[in-house]
C-alpha cells in the first residue's frame, strides 16, 4: 500500500469511528444517559463491603428466634398437659 492509500483508510477509519451512526460518541452518550440514573457509590454507604457482617447477625437472630420458638412449644405443651389433668 502507499502512503496515499493508508492515508485513506485511515481517514475512513477515523471517520467510522467517530461519525458513524454508532461511533465512540453516541457508544458515549448513551453510556453518559444511563449514568444519569445511576446511584453513586458514596451514597450507597459501603453497604456491599458489609454483607458478611449482615449475614452473621442474620443467622444470629434466626438462632434466637428458633430457641424462643422450642421453649413456647415446650412451655404450651406443659400448659396443655397440665390443664388436662385438672379436667
Amino acid at each position: 500500500m502507499s502512503s496515499r492509500e493508508i492515508e485513506e483508510s485511515i481517514k475512513r477509519i477515523e471517520d467510522d469511528l467517530y461519525f458513524s451512526s454508532d461511533s465512540v460518541l453516541v457508544r458515549l452518550g448513551r453510556i453518559e444517559d444511563k449514568l444519569e440514573h445511576a446511584v453513586p457509590r458514596r451514597y450507597l454507604g459501603g453497604w456491599e463491603y458489609d454483607i458478611g457482617g449482615l449475614i452473621s447477625d442474620l443467622k444470629a437472630h434466626l438462632n434466637k428466634l428458633f430457641r424462643w420458638t422450642i421453649v413456647v412449644l415446650v412451655l404450651a405443651g406443659r400448659i396443655m398437659l397440665a390443664v388436662l389433668k385438672l379436667t
